[in-house]
C-alpha cells in the first residue's frame, strides 16, 4: 500500500512539473522528472524489462518521426 502512494505522489510530482515546465518553454526541465520517474520504476521492476525496452525505443522512435 505504502508503494503505491509514493509512486501516486512521485507522479503527481513529475506530471506537475511537466505541465509547469511546458508551460513556461522548459522543455528539458519539464520532461526530466518524468523520464527520471519512468527510468526509477523500470530499474526498480526488472520483470518488465522487455516491455520497458519497447516503450523507450517506440517512444524514441516517434520522436524521431515527429521530428521529421
Amino acid at each position: 500500500m505504502v508503494e503505491k502512494l509514493i509512486s501516486f505522489v512521485l507522479f503527481q510530482i513529475a506530471w506537475f512539473a511537466a505541465v509547469i515546465g511546458g508551460a513556461h518553454d522548459l522543455d528539458f526541465a519539464a520532461s526530466s522528472p518524468a523520464l527520471a520517474l519512468f527510468a526509477f520504476h523500470i530499474l526498480n521492476n526488472h520483470r518488465r524489462w522487455f516491455d520497458a525496452t519497447a516503450s523507450i525505443t517506440s517512444i524514441f522512435i516517434m520522436g524521431i518521426v515527429i521530428e521529421i
